[in-house]
């Protein structure tokens, strides 16, 4: 029976969120209300952006990554809100609380609103490894009584198959600069087979912060996340704090949504510990 329930919390990796979307199911379209709201601002951001953003998104996209070195950003808090759709299935909206640490990569997970089996995740690269020394996630359950009979917690790579089965992207593909170089990638590969149109959607609010945006249609092709990717940056750094994606039947996709960023507050080791997350480390 421990085994059975160990098995099946393996779902729990269904909670990890990343900027961006992978696949193609068919599913009603429940997500035109979480299009980009545009309010009339034009004229308040730079001439350059408007420029760029009506017809080259890769420049803007490698500017964004530019001011995520330059700075440098070290590490930040923020709010993340995302929806997805997972194998065909709309999943609720979920929204959590999030620490992160460029070096070493670590990220911690907690929720806030509609959490799957698991409410508290912990990846930090080099800890929980496994016995091939591969990095292993520490993952709390939900339910009280779940923890009692894990002992409080569980571990899993985030890339594993049945966590894949849950999840858009694993948690190591988590925050502002990887959604960057997502999205670069995907423009990269669209540009080259000369089937990318790029245009402007206008300005936008995400989280207190005005942002312009970019709106990439492509042609079906399995590699493609998404038909019409609707990209909200912010104004004045360029970092994505928003992404929202629909496929070839125009139906949605995905929501990701950055709110409350705190950028550089000194998050130590000490703030990535199974203790400092309100996770119990089973034996």
């Amino acid at each position: 029976m421990m085994n059975t329930m160990r098995i099946g919390l393996i779902l729990l990796l269904a909670i990890f969120a990343a900027v961006g979307c992978n696949g193609t199911p068919v599913v009603p379209d429940h997500g035109h209300a979480l299009k980009p709201k545009t309010i009339n601002d034009d004229k308040s951001v730079p001439r350059e952006i408007l420029k760029l953003a009506g017809n080259n998104h890769v420049e803007l996209l490698k500017e964004s990554l530019k001011w995520y070195k330059k700075k440098p950003v070290k590490d930040y808090t923020c709010t993340l809100t995302k929806r997805e759709v997972i194998r065909g299935s709309l999943r609720k909206e979920q929204v959590t609380k999030v620490k992160f640490r460029q070096k070493p990569f670590s990220v911690a997970i907690s929720w806030v609103k509609n959490p799957s089996l698991g409410d508290r995740v912990l990846y930090v690269a080099g800890k929980n490894r496994d016995k091939q020394g591969r990095s292993q996630m520490v993952v709390r359950p939900t339910s009280w009584f779940l923890q009692g009979l894990t002992g409080g917690s569980v571990k899993r790579l985030p890339d594993s198959k049945d966590a894949m089965k849950e999840t858009l992207r694993p948690v190591t593909m988590f925050g502002l600069e990887n959604c960057a170089k997502s999205l670069l990638e995907v423009y990269d590969a669209a540009i080259k087979a000369g089937k990318c149109t790029q245009g402007y959607g206008g300005v936008t609010m995400v989280g207190g912060r005005k942002c312009v945006v970019l709106v990439r249609t492509l042609p079906y092709k399995k590699q493609y996340p998404a038909k019409t990717t609707y990209i909200c940056l912010d104004v004045k750094t360029l970092q994505p704090l928003r992404v929202v994606g629909y496929g070839w039947k125009e139906e949605f996709l995905c929501n990701y949504e950055y709110h409350d960023i705190k950028i550089n507050v000194g998050l130590t080791d000490k703030d990535f510990t199974p203790q400092a997350n309100g996770i119990k480390l089973s034996k």
